[in-house]
């Protein structure tokens, strides 16, 4: 079956943590991950998340849990 690799933007219990590149249907990351702005499609060069978008991101992720 096809899988689609992403780039988790903040912790999925069931995936992983943020910056983890993961495997995941097709259609979940279309459906689900995506438009709710949980992942994004890794870049074509790197498969990781920029250092400084990761700060900013975890930093984000804080404040929405407080």
């Amino acid at each position: 079956m096809a899988q689609t690799q992403i780039i988790l933007l903040e912790r999925i219990e069931s995936l992983g943590n943020m910056g983890d590149v993961v495997n995941v249907k097709p259609g979940y990351a279309r459906n689900f991950l995506l438009p709710h702005k949980k992942s994004c499609a890794p870049p074509k060069k790197t498969s990781r998340i920029s250092m400084p978008r990761k700060k900013h991101l975890v930093a984000e992720n804080d404040k929405k849990t407080r």
